[in-house]
């Protein structure tokens, strides 16, 4: 009888165990969405793997970043994650961002940290919204949690080690990070390091192009030389001989040394003319027939707030104006002149906008109620994961 009772317990036990293993494991719709019920919660941790008062610390830096940076943050800590429906914690990363939709949905100003603690699968991962790609490039993400954060959750210290991350993203906007400071003097040696390899490349093929050049030449002059009283045996020699083919490589090898960035900004143009030619009129219909005006910035910038920036464009065919609004900050102000960049985040901006309209179920900020909401942001994959 005891017998059977033991057999029964260390069934139940190992049943139990199990569960418990697979609530550990993961899906996107698992993890908890703490900000929802409490608006002043931004920490997910369902496991309880912090203290609540360091929980509580971590909550106060990421609202400190909140309210002077305006930035939403959402941070995650985990055991692990289904691997057979997420490839990488990047992708699993990326679908949780954009389900949550953090960050406000003009600006996408923002962040998710995914801590994953199994040493299976322990991983540090940033996803950025598309309006902090410029802020927080992926090489920056990557150099912020190799310096300040990874040293302390391999020591277990994992409040400790999200915290000082969050407290670098912050620098990073208060322009105060020596990391952003490595990372673009790494940059800039990277570029120079690019610019000198390819000045090598091209000067390598020119030497090598004169020099065959010469030596095709100096054959002609043999054969020539050899055939003086019989050209007809000279042309047929020029035309079959070695040393035409010679020419042919010198020439080929001339071609393939004009700098690339001639290529690149006949690409460019082509995708331009291409796109314009595609692109539809929304009033009467015509394509090819939309052309871009001119802008306007009748909002500027401040340190507190965003500015607005108008573009106006207008269809040849039937004089439809359309206006299109974009949000811009001081840091989109260019290096020289008054104007501001339309870069790669700014395009995605719009884009953003104009997807953002379908959304349905989110608001910005905080209520008055206990519950709180995500911004309507998106991420288009921007970030970085860090195994160790």
């Amino acid at each position: 009888m005891r017998k059977h009772i033991l057999i029964t317990l260390l069934l139940a036990a190992s049943l139990f165990s199990f569960s418990l293993y697979g609530q550990e494991v993961y899906d996107v719709e698992d993890v908890p969405n703490v900000h929802l019920q409490d608006k002043d919660q931004y920490v997910s941790d369902p496991l309880e793997t912090m203290s609540s008062s360091m929980r509580e610390r971590l909550n106060a830096a990421i609202a400190k970043v909140m309210k002077e940076r305006d930035v939403e943050i959402a941070v995650v800590v985990i055991p692990r994650i289904d691997t057979s429906k997420y490839p990488s914690e990047r992708d699993f990363a990326n679908k949780l961002f954009n389900t949550w939709k953090i960050g406000n949905k003009e600006t996408d100003r923002g962040l998710l940290m995914v801590y994953i603690t199994d040493k299976s699968q322990r991983s540090i991962t940033f996803e950025v919204g598309y309006g902090l790609e410029a802020d927080l490039p992926d090489g920056l993400c990557y150099l912020i949690q190799q310096e300040a954060m990874i040293p302390l959750l391999k020591e277990g210290n994992t409040a400790e080690g999200l915290i000082a991350g969050v407290e670098e993203v912050d620098k990073v906007f208060g322009g105060e990070s020596s990391l952003k400071k490595e990372y673009e003097e790494s940059a800039g040696d990277d570029w120079i390091g690019e610019v000198m390899m390819w000045a090598f490349i091209v000067i390598l093929l020119l030497v090598g192009g004169v020099l065959l050049y010469g030596m095709s030449i100096e054959l002609v002059l043999r054969e020539m030389k050899k055939s003086v009283h019989d050209p007809y045996l000279t042309m047929v020699k020029l035309r079959e001989s070695p040393f035409y083919f010679s020419t042919i490589v010198w020439s080929i090898i001339l071609c393939c040394s004009i700098p690339a960035l001639i290529v690149m900004v006949v690409w460019f143009w082509v995708i331009k003319i291409r796109f314009r030619r595609a692109f539809v009129c929304e009033a009467c219909g015509k394509a090819g027939t939309t052309k871009y005006v001119g802008n306007s910035v009748p909002k500027e910038p401040s340190a507190a707030s965003s500015g607005i920036k108008i573009h106006e464009f207008r269809c040849t065919a039937c004089g439809h104006n359309h206006i299109e609004q974009t949000a811009i900050r001081l840091s989109d102000k260019k290096l020289f002149g008054g104007g501001y960049r339309d870069g790669v985040v700014d395009y995605r901006r719009q884009i953003s906008a104009v997807r953002s309209s379908y959304r349905d179920g989110w608001s910005g900020g905080g209520s008055s109620s206990s519950g709180g909401s995500w911004g309507g942001g998106s991420s288009g994959g921007g970030g970085s994961s860090s195994r160790f």
